[in-house]
């Protein structure tokens, strides 16, 4: 027989233990099953493990007095109040709550200066802008600048209205 076939056979060699294919296949798996010696010792090493699970299923059944008496005794266990999941999570780790509070105020305490520098750097630029365009609106030029090469915000002057973002002193 062909390894094609063994492998055919080999998949429903399960399913003719259970009586699950229909007579055709059957036959099939019986003519192979009998002209090739790896297929048949499949089939009977199946057959002893079914009937050794089979035998072994009655020798695990529990008795019922048995369960009965263990259903009470876990009924009559104290039980636990339940807390809340996030800390049931700290409960067994009181060493990793300082710590966590002091990682925690540390990023809150971060952010807050983050948000603060970039409020402040926006006031300072939108104070320049304005007085920039008051400045070009009221004289049409900026007193005390000299622009390079006609980038207002490039500044060149030792006057007192400067730049907050880039000053060149000549």
């Amino acid at each position: 027989m062909t390894a094609l076939h063994c492998i055919r056979c080999a998949n429903e060699l399960s399913a003719y233990l259970d009586g699950e294919l229909p007579a055709a296949e059957r036959a099939r798996v019986e003519a192979h099953v009998e002209a090739c010696a790896p297929c048949a010792a499949e089939l009977a090493e199946l057959s002893r493990s079914a009937a050794l699970v089979e035998s072994g299923t009655r020798m695990l059944e529990v008795d019922p007095a048995l369960w009965h008496n263990l259903r009470v005794r876990v009924a009559s266990l104290p039980r636990q109040p339940e807390r809340p999941a996030w800390l049931e999570f700290l409960a067994g780790r009181r060493w990793l709550a300082a710590p966590a509070a002091v990682a925690a105020v540390a990023v809150i305490a971060f952010s807050v200066w983050l948000y603060q520098d970039r409020t402040g750097a926006e006031r300072d630029l939108a104070r320049y802008m304005n007085d920039y365009i008051k400045a070009r609106e009221t004289t049409g030029e900026i007193p005390g600048f000299t622009l390079a090469s006609g980038n207002p915000f490039v500044q060149v002057s030792e006057t007192s209205f400067s730049n907050p973002f880039r000053s060149e002193v000549r």
